[in-house]
């Protein structure tokens, strides 16, 4: 124990009286710790001056005592050290100081409370001292709901007020943890930015591998050898592997599911008009679900019904549209609810303006009780849903399409059972 760590020396500016306070107290407990305590006077006033520093021992030869002998009067020099350090105080001032201690924001109930009992210490209370800081512990505190609890109790003590106010600041940080879980945001974020990367690299790939790739009999794309994206996966059509039903070379089923022809997905599609201004929606009835209602509009826009995915969908058709929409709240309200695939399809408006997309989904729309597979781009809630003129053209809605993209090529090969629709 001889060789223990002596505290830091006295410092002697700034708040000098709480320095020597805590200088003090520290000094005293290693006195104790290391058995000095018991030791004659001139040897603690010498360990004291030691581990205070060279500017407390200046300060110890300017003390005059009444006695010689005082001056190795360990008692007698603490009383000195007292005095200078810790002069008459004021107390109206120092309890002004009490008062006008507040809880910071950001700043825990200890640390708010252990400065209130220090700043008390020099108040003069007296007895009343620790009902002045509970006092202040209510007056001071920032949480509303904690100090309407604490005045509910007519007779609170201290240590009630510090309980209370404990329990509380655990509740508020537990239900922070629930509320705010940046460690999962931190994570999809970084699951983001992955995707993304590969995403670009995908792409970048493919750009370079398509110009020396041939046409594959299983997909009817371009690729490279061993990269076909039909491989693993099941014909919609004859259900045998690694091929698409667009490449299968057996009979059609009886009553297939007809694919409708897209154009390539990583091209931009223009949207002829997607605003929700001036649509009237077609009211469901019984006859709707066997038959589809269509009606055309002056501005040369047809509303056409139609049976999706078990639910009665109102889509406008627009001709020159080089794409299908569906909006999410149809998506919600369909009750089976299709696979959505976030694929990087840009949508824009014949002015240019990008259309958001929330991804794509195929979707089985009945038309005079045939079905037929479709892909949609999907739209945020609060756009109308929409046919294109392609898609109509293919749907055999007998209308007149006054612009349509005729360049087909293969769907995503998410689609279910399906057939090819030729034109």
């Amino acid at each position: 124990m001889e060789t223990l760590r002596p505290p830091e020396g006295l410092k002697l500016v700034g708040n000098v009286d709480s320095n020597w306070r805590s200088f003090k107290q520290q000094f005293e407990l290693y006195l104790s710790a290391t058995g000095m305590d018991n030791k004659p006077g001139p040897r603690k006033i010498a360990i004291l001056l030691t581990v205070a520093g060279p500017q407390a021992m200046e300060v110890f030869n300017t003390f005059e005592f009444e006695r010689a002998d005082d001056k190795e009067d360990y008692g007698k020099v603490i009383e000195k050290f007292e005095a200078y350090c810790s002069p008459k105080k004021n107390i109206v001032y120092e309890r002004y100081v009490f008062r006008s201690r507040m809880q910071q924001a950001g700043e825990t109930f200890d640390c708010f409370m252990t400065d209130l009992k220090l700043k008390a210490q020099s108040c003069g209370f007296g007895d009343l001292k620790d009902s002045m800081v509970r006092d202040q512990i209510v007056y001071g505190l920032l949480d509303k709901k904690t100090r309407e609890r604490m005045l509910r109790d007519d007779k609170l003590t201290l240590a009630e007020a510090e309980k209370i106010c404990h329990a509380s600041e655990l509740a508020q940080q537990h239900a922070k943890t629930f509320a705010d879980p940046s460690a999962s945001v931190v994570h999809e974020s970084a699951k983001v930015a992955v995707v993304r990367n590969k995403m670009k690299r995908n792409d970048q790939q493919k750009t370079n591998k398509n110009a020396n790739a041939a046409n594959c009999k299983r997909c009817g794309g371009k690729h490279e050898p061993m990269q076909c994206p039909a491989y693993g996966k099941r014909c919609a059509k004859c259900n045998g592997k690694n091929h698409f039903a667009k490449q299968c070379l057996t009979k059609d089923r009886s009553k297939p599911v007809r694919v409708v022809e897209e154009t390539d997905l990583g091209e931009t599609f223009f949207i002829d008009m997607v605003s929700c201004e001036n649509v009237k929606k077609v009211q469901a009835t019984e006859a709707h679900k066997r038959h589809t209602e269509w009606r055309h509009e002056q501005d040369e826009n047809w509303i056409v019904s139609l049976p999706i995915n078990g639910a009665l969908v109102a889509l406008r058709i627009d001709t020159g549209a080089q794409a299908n929409l569906i909006s999410m709240t149809e998506i919600r309200a369909m009750k089976e609810k299709p696979k959505i695939f976030k694929k990087s399809v840009q949508l824009k408006d014949y002015n240019g303006k990008e259309i958001e997309s929330k991804g794509q989904c195929r979707l089985r729309v009945t038309v005079k009780n045939k079905q037929y597979s479709v892909l949609f781009s999907i739209v945020p809630e609060g756009r109308e849903s929409l046919l294109g003129g392609l898609t109509s053209k293919n749907l055999n809605l007998d209308l007149k399409c006054d612009r349509i993209n005729p360049t087909v090529a293969e769907p995503d090969d998410q689609t279910g059972s399906t057939t090819h629709l030729r034109n």
